[in-house]
């Protein structure tokens, strides 16, 4: 079930089925998923944080590659 945020905008339809896609195309594991506006990806992934206020999130660098948010 999938349940639209309150704070969604335009077709809560077409919201919900986008999901289902992105969804599918996980293999309906969420944990291969991304929630880009999850305040708790930082809680999974090395980040920096921008002078500006920006954070950027470092997901899955390549084997043997340097961090390039640290």
């Amino acid at each position: 079930m999938h349940v639209p945020l309150g704070l969604a905008v335009g077709s809560q339809e077409n919201l919900v089925m986008a999901t289902d896609v992105m969804t599918k195309s996980l293999g309906c594991e969420a944990r291969r998923g991304i929630p880009v506006h999850e305040e708790r990806v930082r809680d999974r992934f090395v980040f920096r944080i921008a002078p500006d206020g920006l954070r950027s999130s470092e997901v899955g660098p390549a084997d043997g590659d340097k961090s390039r948010v640290r």
